[in-house]
Parts: C-alpha cells; structure tokens; sequence
C-alpha cells in the first residue's frame, strides 16, 4: 500500500493574526519536516495565519498564492466559517 501525506489546513475566519501576539507573521514550524514539503507547508502555515473576511477574499488569495486546484479551493470555501478559525486535513500519496 503507497504511503500517505496528511497536512493539517486551517482556515482563519477571524479579524487576527494569532501570531502576531509572538511577534510573528506565521507559524514558523513545518507540519512535516521534509524538504519536498516545505513550500506547500508554509503555503498552509501562512493561510492558517492569514484572516479571511469572505470566501471571495478566500478564493482571492488561494489564486494570489498559486492555488490553481479546484478541488482544495472548493474544500477551503466548504470549511470556511466567518469569525472562527476552522480545520480539516487533506491526504494523497507520497
């Protein structure tokens, strides 16, 4: 059986940067720690830091930041929900 990914998204549906109150801009830790990786994991760390008012602002920066799948942008939108910070995961082979 192949090997799965699994990558934590959140969404922030709120006015704040949580990670500005540690004086950063996102979380500087990676999900996975494998270099293959890192560009998407900072991708889904600066999303997760990023506040989202309106999934159009949402879909906006999915495209800003290169997100051209519209099955993650469609999964991004589902879960989106103003004023809370929401999360799922997405999984495919390694």
């Amino acid at each position: 059986m192949a090997e799965q990914i699994t990558l934590r998204v959140t969404i922030n549906g709120t006015d704040v940067n949580p990670y500005h109150k540690l004086g950063l801009k996102q979380n500087p830790l990676p999900q996975l720690g494998k270099a293959e990786y890192d560009y998407i994991c900072q991708k889904l760390n600066l999303l997760e830091a990023t506040p989202m008012k309106s999934k159009e602002e949402l879909r906006a920066w999915l495209k800003k930041e290169g997100c051209h799948d519209g099955q993650f942008v469609d999964l991004c939108l589902q879960h989106y929900e103003r004023g809370k910070r929401t999360r799922f995961y997405i999984s495919f082979p390694a």
